[in-house]
């Protein structure tokens, strides 16, 4: 049975959002321990995603939200063979963090954009993106599923869907997860 590696974004998932959801769907999946979720340093949720994956004897899915997939995608670079594919839900923008934690509480220090990967991530994979999300723009979205090489699926208006409201069931989501487990990428 695969593994399916939860992460959140920053402040996390509390027991009403979709990620919580998708995590009680499947009894092999587990949320990425021991991070601070109100802290959001990269250096940090990527140590702890490579500890994580250096760990397991067998390649694992992970399912990652806002902050959790520039974590996923800084980590995972040289753990490729450690990693089935990823499902990255509305990430958010570089921009909006430095090395401290949010750029809005450090502005003076720079984003944490050059430590976020902008080539292959090496793995198989969905970004999902919608055309109103306030962490990152749908061209930025698009630009990003292109430069790590993932498959793109447009959720279309974050008021319309679950995933970006962030709460109850989203079986769309649990779909394309299913998708690809199957080792299937045309959704």
């Amino acid at each position: 049975m695969d593994k399916i590696l939860v992460v959140p974004g920053y402040q996390g998932s509390n027991e009403q959002h979709w990620q919580t959801w998708l995590q009680q769907q499947y009894p092999q999946a587990e949320r990425l321990a021991d991070i601070d979720y109100q802290r959001p340093i990269l250096r940090h949720w990527r140590k702890h995603i490579q500890q994580y994956l250096k760990a397991q004897s067998q390649p694992v899915f992970i399912v990652a939200h806002s902050f959790g997939c520039l974590a996923v995608a800084a980590a995972i670079a040289d753990f490729a063979d450690k990693v089935s594919a990823v499902l990255l839900v509305a990430p958010a923008a570089p921009q909006h963090f430095v090395s401290r934690g949010l750029a809005r509480e450090f502005p003076s220090l720079p984003s944490i954009s050059a430590e976020v990967p902008t080539k292959s991530l090496n793995t198989s994979g969905i970004l999902i993106g919608s055309r109103d999300d306030p962490w990152m723009s749908f061209t930025e979205a698009t630009t990003l599923a292109t430069h790590w090489q993932l498959y793109f699926y447009d959720a279309g208006f974050a008021g319309h869907i679950n995933a970006h409201s962030g709460y109850g069931a989203w079986p769309e989501c649990k779909y394309l997860l299913d998708t690809l487990r199957s080792g299937c990428c045309n959704v």
